[in-house]
């Protein structure tokens, strides 16, 4: 393995001397722009507007023809949406600095409601919920739960506010704030969606990089025949981990780096390996199965839009227990000082680490037909028949199906908020993405020689009892209650797969995912009737 790595690292000493030039000004000027953001925060909002006088806000600058003209005590607007805009930011800037004035002139008599905001962990511990506990859990929610330990703790910031009134210094607003926690009601923000994202985002962009370098590497050993010469040198599992390492331990790397300048702990590193892992075992396959650079590069944007989705979308809603299945999520509450358990690390993480084998495993497996000129569906297809050659491939392919399944599903729900009847595209998707791979391995079992309907029965229980383990992670309903349904629904549809296979693939697919969404609809209109 030695070996292959010292000659991934010798291939890029081919890079002209241009190239290289170039790659270190981009390398400096990066460093320089992530340095100076981190130390100064992103100001987008910097000069936005102006007006013809001097004020002490950033936000706004002095020019001839201004957004908004103050003359005499008056505020002249123009007809535009900026203008108008450039006019509320000034009533809120003279409002911020009237409250500077009265908290320094007249203290607590100036704010006679005062906001301090507790945040209460909203976190769902719900034991095996049943019909019949939705009552009780009702009754505790209208009694407040636990909320009385706040309140004392809110009483005991109050007094320590009113201490600090007396006091009567200069800078009043800030160092209550700081210290007390208090604030005006119009001084009261929600929490930035935004800011998450951004923070989120400065830790994965890079690696992002990398997997493209690595992406490149890799399609053209392929297209030039280098992978065979390899593959007769060494075993083929240890050159495609002896290609991947460097490029592991160059995101491993960088992303510590980003943690030391933003003076993140280090440990937070255990929740981005596994996505690292994942990201470079789904190149391999990637590059295994395409058929030129265009086609690799398609395939890489398309599924870097899946994955980025999965990954972030559920970081935004951290409140929810469910975006815990995101290691991004488990990431930023971890800088925020919350507390991850083993548990909610295992379940988020060991998703990417089984995908992460699952395709490497395939891409061994890809090795005769990575030279073929089937499209990507056909060579899935065709993977899939050489993997799926007996009865317990069948059950364990479904159940390792699912983490792949909700990536995709992921991005199909992020449509919602976008398309007009986006519920019922999700819903005919969702039904498409799962009887796909339900299909594929019945399929693929099928081509083997083995007995369909078993494969009917082992498909439809492995994928139900993969997609309840995830989701009763994070929602620990009772299991076994809801199981009946679910698994007559999936075998009904499988067997529906296995009756319209005689026309082929295509139309078997077509057939099980109208029945699916059908049921899936059915059951989305009976619980919001």
């Amino acid at each position: 393995m030695l070996r292959i790595i010292l000659l991934e690292l010798k291939a890029k000493k081919g890079w002209s001397r241009r190239f290289l030039t170039l790659l270190l000004i981009l390398s400096v000027f990066a460093i320089i722009v992530s340095v100076h953001s981190v130390l100064n925060g992103i100001k987008i909002d910097r000069g936005i507007y102006s007006t013809n006088i001097k004020i002490d806000d950033p936000k706004f600058v002095k020019s001839e023809n201004p957004d908004i003209m103050i003359y005499k005590g008056r505020i002249i607007v123009k007809d535009n949406l900026k203008s108008l805009s450039a006019y509320d930011e000034f009533r809120n800037y003279i409002r911020r600095i009237y409250n500077e004035w009265l908290s320094e002139r007249y203290g607590s008599s100036a704010f006679p409601v005062l906001i301090r905001v507790i945040r209460i962990s909203t976190r769902v511990e719900f034991g095996g919920i049943t019909a019949g506990k939705l009552k009780e859990i009702a009754e505790i929610v209208k009694k407040g739960g636990s909320i009385s330990k706040e309140i004392k703790q809110e009483k005991r910031g109050r007094k320590e506010f009113y201490q600090l009134i007396k006091k009567k210094e200069r800078g009043f607003k800030e160092r209550t704030q700081a210290k007390s926690g208090f604030l005006t009601p119009d001084e009261l923000r929600p929490p930035s969606l935004l800011g998450k994202l951004i923070y989120a985002f400065s830790f994965v962009i890079p690696m992002y990089f990398v997997i493209q370098v690595y992406s490149s590497s890799a399609i053209e050993d392929k297209i030039k025949g280098r992978f065979e010469l390899l593959f007769v040198a060494e075993d083929e599992w240890k050159v495609i981990t002896g290609k991947m390492l460097p490029y592991i331990v160059l995101s491993v790397i960088l992303t510590i780096a980003i943690m030391i300048a933003l003076g993140k702990n280090l440990l937070g590193i255990v929740f981005l390996i596994p996505v690292i892992l994942f990201l470079m075992a789904l190149s391999t396959f990637t590059a295994m199965i395409s058929r030129s650079y265009r086609e690799m590069t398609f395939l890489t944007i398309i599924v870097s839009i899946f994955i980025t989705t999965y990954l972030f979308i559920p970081a935004i809603f951290t409140a929810i227990p469910m975006s815990r299945i995101s290691p991004i999520t488990l990431l930023l509450i971890f800088f925020e000082g919350g507390n991850i358990s083993i548990k909610e690390y295992l379940i988020s993480t060991l998703q990417f680490y089984l995908m992460s084998l699952t395709l490497i495993y395939l891409s061994l497996n890809s090795l005769e037909i990575m030279h073929s000129q089937a499209n990507p569906i056909e060579k899935i297809v065709e993977i899939s028949t050489n993997v799926v050659n007996r009865y317990p491939t069948v059950f364990l392919a479904s159940i390792l199906s699912i983490p792949f399944v909700f990536v995709i599903e992921f991005f199909t729900l992020s449509i919602i908020f976008a398309i007009k009847y986006a519920f019922a595209i999700v819903i005919l998707l969702i039904a498409v993405i799962e009887e796909f791979f339900k299909g594929l391995f019945i399929y693929s079992a099928f081509k083997n020689g083995l007995n369909p309907y078993v494969s009917v029965f082992l498909s439809a229980l492995g994928f139900l009892i993969g997609e309840k383990i995830i989701l009763f992670s994070f929602i620990p309903i009772k299991f076994l209650e809801l199981i009946p349904i679910p698994l007559i629904a999936h075998l009904i549809a499988s067997l529906i797969f296995v009756v319209a296979m005689r026309f082929g693939f295509g139309k078997a697919l077509l057939a099980s995912s109208a029945f699916h969404a059908l049921y899936d609809g059915v059951i989305l209109w009976s619980l919001l009737r």
